[in-house]
């Protein structure tokens, strides 16, 4: 059995970016602080450098190094940020709080390294999942904060106009003939006899043989196109059953795969498909109280197997483009 808590539908995913930017002090305080940092929650999507309001989240409650004072900070209204100064690297937790109601916190682990450059900055876009039901006031937040999804670019032909070269005088383009002329007798002369007989058999060689000139039941000669054996795992799914193997054990060999493809899935919209096909299976089961899609490949059919694969395998392509 495989669980995979990120299954959720995409109206109950939230994302926001966490991070932090600094930058060297020029004298060291009497603390002998060497920067000043800021430490961040804001919109994923880079379109808005802040949160209006705080309507989409209420609460940001930032704990901080013991040896700061007051290390527990809360931020109730934008832009959810703490500055301060400081001289080393030290480990926070960011509690987020959703306007959400019976919303719990989500707490997000974050490391704060100061950068020995000038500047530094780093941040990182967190996927918080929501239990409760979601207003449409709350939708249409999420659809204006979240990660806007890339639409796919529409194949178009770009035609160049033809850079039309300088026109040069009579006298000049003479010259250049030839130049040309000349220097290809100097070819045709300094060859030697070896070299022109190679020349001859290459272009033997590359020259093709008619159709009509080929006699009808003479042997041609084709030359042979290269094969590439395929690859253990495209047999399998290609064809259930083999010489060596019974159906049964290529189902298991194909189900282990699978199941490892879909663990490691990492792409939002490739984790969507997957979990709407694995949902209409008899086996593919959606807890609704922590929202786990549990299933069990084992007991699959061939052809369920094959479509996964093929759909893994084609958003996979999607995704790297």
């Amino acid at each position: 059995m495989a669980d995979k808590h990120n299954m959720v539908p995409p109206n109950k995913i939230v994302q926001v970016l966490v991070g932090h930017e600094s930058r060297k002090l020029e004298k060291k305080t009497k603390e002998h602080h060497t920067h000043r940092w800021t430490l961040f929650v804001r919109p994923a999507n880079t379109d808005y450098k802040d949160f209006a309001d705080n309507k989409f989240i209420s609460k940001v409650k930032f704990q901080l190094h013991d040896s700061f004072p007051n290390p527990i900070r809360s931020v109730r209204e934008p832009p959810f940020s703490v500055s301060e100064t400081g001289y080393a690297s030290f480990s926070t937790v960011i509690s987020v709080y959703m306007n959400l109601p019976n919303q719990k916190s989500h707490k997000i682990k974050y490391e704060m390294h100061l950068s020995l450059n000038e500047r530094g900055y780093h941040d990182e876009i967190q996927k918080l999942i929501l239990t409760p039901e979601v207003p449409p006031f709350f939708l249409d937040l999420m659809n204006k904060y979240n990660l806007k999804k890339k639409a796919k670019r529409k194949s178009s032909i770009a035609i160049e106009e033809p850079i039309q070269p300088e026109k040069k005088p009579k006298k000049e383009r003479d010259r250049n003939e030839d130049s040309s002329k000349s220097k290809n007798k100097e070819r045709k002369t300094s060859s030697s006899p070896r070299e022109i007989k190679k020349e001859r058999e290459i272009k033997k060689e590359l020259t093709p043989i008619p159709e009509k000139a080929r006699p009808s039941n003479s042997k041609t000669h084709v030359a042979p196109s290269k094969t590439f054996p395929r690859k253990e795992k495209d047999s399998a799914l290609s064809s259930p059953t083999s010489s060596h193997t019974s159906p049964t054990e290529v189902t298991r060999e194909n189900a282990e795969e699978i199941t490892k493809k879909i663990l490691a899935i990492s792409d939002t919209r490739v984790m969507y498909k997957v979990s709407e096909m694995l949902l209409s299976l008899s086996h593919g089961k959606l807890n609704a109280t922590t929202l786990a899609l549990s299933f069990d490949l084992s007991k699959a059919s061939s052809s369920t197997l094959l479509e996964l694969s093929k759909l893994l395998t084609a958003s996979s392509s999607i995704s790297s483009a």
